[in-house]
């Protein structure tokens, strides 16, 4: 494939994709990555054995009620979420569509033209052999 004819990954080239990340992560930023972010403080909290037992539970019980506001607030944006993702997933698809049929023409050329090249170079050498063998038919 040339430079020339490089075909463009529109999942890196169009700015729309990465609008649609920055959208999401922010709308998760006080929902599900909060979430995320709590239980894992919870996990290293429970595993920490420097931290005394009394501060390491209120830390986990301060962390709960924190995860249950989160859970209201990921609740109240799902919907946005849930039409943001489908929005995307629409546009990827019909984008990706198009990408792969670009990609598999251009390479079903290249392969063709291989394919042709290692049949010449088979025909060739199947010549050359029987060339050869015709030569030592010869010489007996």
């Amino acid at each position: 494939m040339s430079e020339t004819n490089k075909i463009v990954n529109p999942f890196e080239e169009k700015s729309c994709y990465k609008e649609y990340y920055d959208k999401l992560d922010a709308l998760r930023a006080d929902g599900e990555n909060k979430i995320r972010a709590l239980n894992g403080e919870n996990r290293d909290l429970k595993l920490n054995k420097q931290i005394d037992k009394d501060i390491c539970k209120k830390l986990v019980a301060k962390n709960k009620i924190a995860i249950k506001e989160a859970q209201v607030i990921k609740k109240e944006k799902a919907p946005e979420v849930k039409a943001i993702v489908k929005e995307g997933v629409s546009n990827a698809k019909v984008d990706g569509k198009v990408y792969y049929d670009e990609i598999k023409k251009e390479y079903k050329e290249e392969y063709i033209a291989t394919l042709e090249a290692i049949k010449e170079e088979e025909l060739q050498e199947k010549q050359e052999h029987a060339e050869r063998y015709s030569k030592i038919l010869e010489e007996n």
